[in-house]
């Protein structure tokens, strides 16, 4: 590789190439762009890509080993794509408040499952119940709610 000027740290010069040579790597990108869009349909036979309604699709992203066509795949069509397994979340949590600063008592709980349906885009699906006592002077209120809610959301 040092013969024709790829060394490590070192910016590649293709001027500094034979005629020939240059000829020959000025090839190689459409020669490789093509191996990696033809996996679309090697794929489906190789297992690693289905073909179901239409669509092509895989599951088998974020873990590649040696796997380096199917990555190639993956990054020459710019999927964000998650692992299956990092790709739907669950959460919980249980906040509660007031104390006597603006209510005696405020408290919820929730259970959400999630999904990333890109880096930055997510949907939840929840169920919620939320207390709230409160009471000053001659307002008093007092509520329980609960029930499903969902969301869409936008991670920046």
């Amino acid at each position: 590789m040092a013969k024709i000027g790829i060394v490590p740290g070192k910016p590649f010069e293709n001027s500094k190439l034979g005629p020939v040579a240059r000829e020959a790597f000025s090839l190689v990108p459409k020669i490789a762009n093509d191996k990696i869009m033809l996996w679309l349909k090697e794929g489906i036979v190789a297992g690693d890509m289905k073909l179901e309604n239409g669509w092509i699709f895989t599951t088998k992203t974020g873990l590649y080993g040696t796997n380096y066509i199917q990555r190639a795949l993956i990054t020459a069509i710019g999927l964000g794509a998650n692992r299956p397994q990092d790709a739907v979340y669950p959460t919980s949590e249980g906040p509660v408040g007031g104390f006597g600063a603006g209510s005696q008592i405020v408290w919820n709980v929730q259970a959400t499952i999630g999904i990333n349906i890109t880096r930055n885009i997510f949907a939840e699906l929840g169920y919620r119940y939320m207390c709230v006592d409160y009471e000053n002077d001659n307002l008093l209120y007092q509520m329980n709610s609960f029930g499903l809610f969902s969301g869409i959301g936008v991670k920046f």
